[in-house]
């Protein structure tokens, strides 16, 4: 479940627009990255996924709030590699062939670094490809490069809301 599961039932829509989503199934690692995202970003709500199909069912269909079929754009995706359920090159494949995705932007942060894994995350789609940063300095470091790329880097448009119905 998405860490803001336990919010009000209209709360994750509102909440979708303009996020961040990160997938992590470490969830110590999950909460230092939102940690520091959340000290560089303090506005931008940060949703926690564990597995791929979790990420999968959010961008499919926002059934946390009953309505289903549209959910508000997120920003960006902040993609672990391994993951279980379905792990990130799955992810990756599963919304390069949603037309509606194609351009939001996906970073893989990964313990991964095998060049035919970075080669086939980037030939799928992916943005960006780093190597899983630790220590507080570090996820500082990430956090302030995100918000300065989010902020400066011009995305194409995308729709307010996804539908898929």
């Amino acid at each position: 479940m998405p860490y803001c599961a336990r919010a009000a039932p209209t709360a994750l829509s509102r909440r979708v627009h303009g996020s961040i989503l990160v997938a992590d199934d470490d969830p110590i690692y999950a909460n230092l990255l939102r940690g520091a995202i959340a000290r560089a970003m303090p506005a931008t709500p940060i949703l926690h996924f564990d597995n791929g199909e979790e990420v999968i069912r959010l961008l499919t269909d926002d059934t946390q709030t009953g309505r289903g079929g549209a959910i508000p754009t997120p920003r960006i995706l902040l993609l672990d590699l391994h993951m279980p359920k379905k792990g990130g090159l799955e992810v990756l494949e599963w919304m390069r062939t949603q037309p509606r995705l194609r351009s939001l932007p996906v970073i893989v942060i990964s313990t991964s670094e095998d060049t035919a894994t970075v080669k086939k995350a980037y030939e799928l789609g992916a943005r960006g490809f780093l190597a899983k940063p630790y220590g507080a300095a570090s996820l500082r470091q990430l956090a302030a490069v995100l918000k300065s790329w989010l902020s400066s880097n011009s995305i194409p448009e995308m729709p307010a809301k996804l539908n898929f119905l």
